[in-house]
């Protein structure tokens, strides 16, 4: 084998590296998208109990009922602070979302970068194929 067939080999492994570190990128990138899919899910349910349960205590305390009122409003302080978290957990996860699609894009750039050079330093060896 010649030097340049070992130069043209060894920049087809780099590439293949590069594409295996994009693939697990998109994989990440996926499993977090999943997951914000996941918490809006619970959030957008939450938000419904959440507002089933402010009825329930409007119609409580219209029916003199403070008691039960209250210890249904307490249930709802907890509802809203859980609808509170999983917004907190769905902005961090964007953020996560953002850097990955950062993250993707560069190695796709130097991906495209790669196989344009490649291309280039062996037109002949693509002619061949």
């Amino acid at each position: 084998m010649s030097e340049r067939d070992v130069k043209y080999y060894r920049q087809l492994s780099k590439q293949f590296e590069i594409k295996e570190k994009l693939f697990d990128e998109k994989e990440d990138y996926y499993e977090l998208e999943g997951a914000k899919a996941s918490y809006q899910q619970r959030q957008a349910s939450d938000k419904a109990s959440h507002s089933e349960q402010m009825i329930k205590v409007n119609k409580l305390k219209e029916e003199g009922k403070a008691d039960k009122a209250l210890k249904l409003e307490v249930k709802v302080k907890k509802k809203e602070a859980e609808i509170a978290k999983y917004k907190q957990t769905i902005s961090n996860i964007q953020k996560k979302i953002d850097k990955k699609k950062l993250d993707v894009r560069k190695i796709e750039d130097e991906l495209e970068k790669m196989e344009s050079q490649l291309r280039t330093d062996f037109a002949d060896k693509f002619t061949q194929m």
